[in-house]
């Protein structure tokens, strides 16, 4: 018997195509679950998913593309392309994340709109920024560049910032998103390190190294950073910044103070070193810290 086909009706099933990786961070399925959320769409001749603003973790990223049955179905049919692509994400931030599927090859590029800054239970913290960022519309903490002279840290608050600048922050404990922004001019300051590598200190190197610290009543400090003996190392992990005098120096410690009341005694005692500097008491003093002090006949506190 012939059988007639003619009056059956043929529905031509569009392709479903997902993006899949190993990032939590970014993809809502797993590498052979991709959820409805995952699918991309078509645009022309390619298909393309884009996650915006996403807090992605510093990682390398792996991904490929699969075709499901349906938007819901969560098994593969099949994957494109033959080997897992991967891109790279430097630093904690947010990024928008879109990939293209072309129907054979797969491409995926992260854009950083924020990075990431943590500050700790202390209230201080330092980084080195890996784009140029904008501080003008944080308001939970202020960030500063740094300036040594002698053993002082002078702080000057900057409200944006190049690229590989290493900062201190001072604010309400969190973690905090800063913008991205297209370019700065501000001076980058003395404190040194990398926002992507460690810096490791050996035995033999002949500079002294400072990292900032803080006490439990907020009183914040450079300190001498111990060099290992032997063949060991120290590293500083890549993301803190820190201060490199030029020199082997005695100070176990480096005094930090805000631009406008940075060296105020400093700069009167040496202009009138002929007089002195006295406390109260009427004692001289050759290395005066925190406290109100007599110089050229005047009271100057030193904050």
């Amino acid at each position: 018997h012939w059988l007639s086909f003619k009056n059956v009706k043929y529905t031509a099933i569009e392709p479903v195509y997902a993006v899949v990786g190993s990032s939590t961070d970014i993809f809502t399925g797993e590498w052979d679950a991709a959820t409805a959320t995952d699918i991309l769409t078509q645009d022309g001749d390619a298909y393309t998913k884009t996650y915006t603003d996403q807090e992605i973790a510093k990682q390398t990223v792996e991904f490929k593309v699969i075709m499901k049955e349906s938007a819901e179905a969560t098994e593969a049919l099949a994957w494109y392309p033959e080997n897992n692509q991967s891109f790279s994400i430097p630093v904690n931030g947010k990024y928008n994340v879109t990939f293209t599927f072309d129907g054979t090859n797969v491409t995926g590029t992260a854009t950083k709109t924020a990075e990431a800054v943590t500050i700790g239970e202390k209230g201080w913290a330092t980084t080195v920024t890996n784009s140029a960022l904008d501080f003008s519309g944080i308001s939970d903490f202020k960030a500063y560049t740094a300036t040594l002279s002698n053993t002082t840290v002078t702080l000057d608050e900057v409200a944006n910032v190049q690229a590989e600048t290493g900062l201190v922050l001072k604010g309400t404990a969190g973690t905090y998103y800063v913008p991205v922004t297209d370019n700065s001019s501000t001076d980058k300051g003395h404190l040194a390190g990398s926002s992507t590598t460690g810096f490791t200190i050996y035995s033999n190197y002949a500079d002294s190294y400072y990292g900032l610290s803080a006490d439990d009543s907020g009183n914040a400090k450079f300190a001498l950073i111990s060099k290992p003996e032997g063949d060991a190392s120290v590293t500083i992990p890549a993301g803190k910044a820190f201060l490199i005098v030029q020199a082997n120096t005695a100070a176990r410690t480096l005094r930090v103070v805000f631009a406008g009341e940075s060296t105020g005694i400093e700069a009167v005692a040496a202009e009138t070193a002929a007089e002195g500097v006295y406390n109260l008491n009427g004692q001289r003093v050759t290395a005066p810290v925190k406290g109100l002090y007599i110089v050229n006949g005047k009271k100057v506190v030193l904050k």
